[in-house]
């Protein structure tokens, strides 16, 4: 976590010094100094989330998506090369995406901060998840809590890989 996400002598530090977006991790402001005046807080959201909220504020929320299956663009590395089309199965049992898309809604919306304990509770544990970001790594699927890493979490059924723009053409 870079040191940059927090002001003065405090720093970021996560929980068993794990800090990928896949764990789930639990990250919180430590103090370097013998400044105790500060109270700490415990941030639960993912290790990007207390970087964003020092900057954005209080009013900053962790927005997650899932789906059950479908293609998506990615690459290779992160910053290098083409986009190319993934496709993944539907989820598996034992992946959050699975239960996610047996509930009553194809596609939904949920307010994270605002389930019932029971939902808690198995929202905050880490299951695979399909992580489509830039780059997709497929064996092993990555682990994430939802819970502890968004505020709210939006889930689709089925998702397809965007078109690409040719150059010199305008989106519809």
């Amino acid at each position: 976590m870079p040191s940059s996400c927090a002001t003065g002598p405090w720093r970021t530090t996560c929980c068993g010094g794990s800090a990928t977006p896949a764990t789930g991790c639990c990250c919180r402001p430590t103090t370097a100094t013998s400044d105790t005046s500060r109270p700490t807080r415990t941030c639960t959201r993912g290790p990007r989330a207390p970087c964003c909220a020092t900057t954005l504020g209080s009013g900053y929320a962790a927005i997650g998506f899932s789906f059950a299956g479908g293609s998506f663009l990615t690459k290779d590395a992160a910053l290098d090369g083409d986009w190319k089309p993934v496709t993944v199965p539907a989820a598996r049992p034992g992946m959050n995406e699975h239960l996610l898309d047996r509930v009553g809604y194809r596609d939904f919306c949920l307010d994270l901060r605002t389930v019932p304990a029971a939902a808690r509770a198995w929202f905050d544990r880490a299951r695979p998840v399909y992580d489509a970001g830039s780059t997709f790594i497929a064996d092993p699927l990555p682990s994430l809590a939802l819970g502890r890493a968004y505020d709210a979490l939006i889930h689709l059924h089925r998702v397809r890989a965007a078109d690409k723009l040719r150059r010199g053409a305008s989106a519809p």
